[in-house]
């Protein structure tokens, strides 16, 4: 059981979102995610930012980059697990979206 929610905000370089999950059975049941994406080269590089509350003791602030070829679109970021002091989590993404 999971409930995912989030909103997002576009200015003309810059995108700014903040999302909720919530996971009753999950160790931290409730995620806040806030974030941001600066556009360098019009819509083909991005560089990405931002914090997620992993419960009481976790903060994992992140970094990340994406380039747009096309439909397709590759990320990828990593986080620093505050709690811990090393490396949170590396996500690589690939997407693929009609245009």
């Amino acid at each position: 059981r999971q409930a995912l929610g989030g909103i997002a905000y576009q200015l003309p370089r810059l995108l700014l979102a903040f999302d909720v999950h919530a996971a009753p059975d999950a160790i931290s049941p409730v995620a806040l995610a806030l974030g941001a994406a600066l556009n360098l080269v019009r819509e083909r590089l991005a560089l990405r930012a931002g914090i997620q509350w992993l419960g009481l003791s976790s903060l994992e602030p992140s970094l990340g980059v994406s380039l747009r070829l096309g439909a397709m679109e590759l990320s990828y970021a990593f986080s620093y697990n505050l709690a811990t002091g090393g490396i949170g989590t590396h996500r690589l993404g690939l997407v693929l979206a009609a245009r």
